[in-house]
C-alpha cells in the first residue's frame, strides 16, 4: 500500500496547534498554508474511491473527481469537504441516520492520521480521535 503524507513547514505558525503530532478533520482549514508541497500531484487518476468508516456505522465508499488527478492540498480539502458532508447529513436526519456517526464524536475531535492507497487503487482514510 502507498502512502500519501501531510507534513508542515512554519511549525511555529501553528499557534495553539503546534503541539499535535496530528491535525483534526477541521483545523486544515486554519493551516493549509502550511502545508508542504501542496500541488504536488499525489493520485494520478482522476476518479477516485475514498473509503470512510471511522466513526462510522460501516464502511461506505465515495467517489470523487478532480480532473488532471489529485494533489496533496486538493485530496485534504476533499477530505474536509466529504466529512462535514457525512456530519450534515446526519444531524438532519429524522429518525434513521445514513452514516451512523458515532454520538461519542464530534467532528472536531476527528485527526486524519494518514491515508493509504490500496492495491485496487481506493483511498483509505486513517482517522482517530
Amino acid at each position: 500500500m502507498a502512502k500519501i503524507h501531510f507534513d508542515f513547514g512554519g511549525e511555529e505558525d501553528l499557534g495553539e496547534f503546534a503541539d499535535h503530532d496530528c491535525l483534526g478533520i477541521t483545523v486544515w482549514q486554519h493551516v493549509w498554508q502550511l502545508l508542504l508541497k501542496p500541488d504536488e500531484l499525489v493520485i494520478q487518476q482522476s476518479e477516485i474511491v475514498v473509503v470512510v468508516d471511522y466513526p462510522l456505522s460501516g464502511k461506505f465508499e465515495f467517489v470523487r473527481h478532480s480532473l488532471g488527478g489529485w494533489t496533496r492540498l486538493q485530496l485534504l480539502s476533499e477530505i474536509v469537504k466529504l466529512y462535514r458532508y457525512i456530519y450534515r447529513k446526519d444531524a438532519e436526519a429524522v429518525f434513521t441516520c445514513k452514516y451512523g456517526v458515532y454520538g461519542g464524536n464530534s467532528i472536531d475531535d476527528l485527526v486524519l492520521e494518514g491515508i493509504k492507497i490500496t492495491k485496487k487503487g481506493k483511498v483509505k482514510l486513517m482517522v482517530g480521535s
